[in-house]
């Protein structure tokens, strides 16, 4: 859906989604960058501007609606795998703790292997810098 910018401030714009119906982008909804790089596009929006966004959180009691522009598009992992779908892929064993391990692949991204969910069962943690 296209959405308006009516205000900027740090973390969020606010953006109308249709009159008198406004949501919240937040920073970390901004794309697959780092907070820092989102929290200066933020700033750098402009009132007026016209964006493609989709709702990710409605709370109707709090009359609150959020809103994401990153999700309109795939993040690197979810590149990366669409690229090595069954593939075998080479990964660093970064740390081996008593539930799983933390392993890094090409890229930036971390990820944890859990006993809990089976061995070959991944789940991304928060993006860190490039090994």
């Amino acid at each position: 859906m296209k959405v308006r910018v009516c205000e900027v401030s740090e973390n969020h714009a606010t953006c109308e989604i249709a009159e008198g119906l406004e949501a919240r982008l937040y920073h970390q909804e901004i794309s697959w960058d780092t907070p820092e790089a989102n929290r200066e596009k933020i700033r750098d929006m402009v009132v007026g501007t016209l964006l493609d966004a989709v709702v990710v959180q409605i709370d109707a009691e709090r009359r609150y609606i959020a809103i994401s522009v990153k999700r309109l598009t795939k993040s690197t992992t979810e590149l990366f795998f669409d690229e090595h779908l069954e593939k075998a892929v080479e990964v660093r064993i970064d740390a081996i703790g008593p539930i799983g391990a933390t392993v890094s692949f090409p890229g930036t991204t971390v990820w944890k292997a859990s006993k809990s969910l089976g061995s070959s069962c991944l789940m991304p943690t928060v993006m860190t810098s490039a090994h």
